[in-house]
């Protein structure tokens, strides 16, 4: 009887423990972009969340390009995100910014003369490869294309996800 309501009561806080980090995720994005107001209302920027801007066919390309599936809310939510952060930095300035050649903007990066010390060593280094083609290493392949979903995202089920995001945000 008391096994039973200790399972019982572990089994109820782990339901609401799922419930939550399902449901309220909290936003891998910073919170500045978000109350800029001034910024969203610029007409500089496509927002991710107007009718058109996602469609079936960029999902699909997006979806073979990452290898990530889009095919439930939680991930159209946070890929509206994605692009709406990144469409408030395209808006800033960088005419005037001079490139870096490190992060490290206060230490100083010794640079050296790019000299060959080691010259025709190509068979030595081909000896490595575990497969190889005439006188190429052989890498496994990169994208493989997705297999189709069994249910696909339709145009109608982003533009009520995009209602929904609306709300969120």
């Amino acid at each position: 009887m008391i096994k039973s309501r200790i399972l019982t009561r572990k089994l109820r806080e782990f339901s609401n423990l799922r419930r939550l980090s399902v449901n309220e995720k909290p936003s891998i994005f910073p919170e500045i972009y978000r109350p800029l107001d001034e910024v969203k209302s610029s007409d500089k920027i496509k927002n991710a969340s107007d009718e058109g801007a996602l469609d079936e066919n960029l999902l699909t390309l997006l979806e073979e390009l990452s290898l990530v599936r889009f095919s439930n809310p939680a991930a159209v939510h946070h890929l509206r995100k994605a692009i709406n952060y990144a469409n408030h930095l395209d808006l800033v300035d960088t005419r005037n910014v001079e490139p870096m050649y490190t992060v490290l903007e206060n230490e100083e990066l010794r640079l050296r003369e790019d000299m060959v010390t080691e010259g025709n060593v190509r068979d030595e280094i081909l000896r490595n490869a575990s497969k190889r083609v005439e006188e190429y290493f052989v890498a496994p392949t990169g994208n493989i294309p997705l297999q189709k979903d069994e249910n696909p995202l339709t145009i109608t089920l982003v533009k009520q996800l995009a209602k929904k995001s609306k709300k969120n945000i």
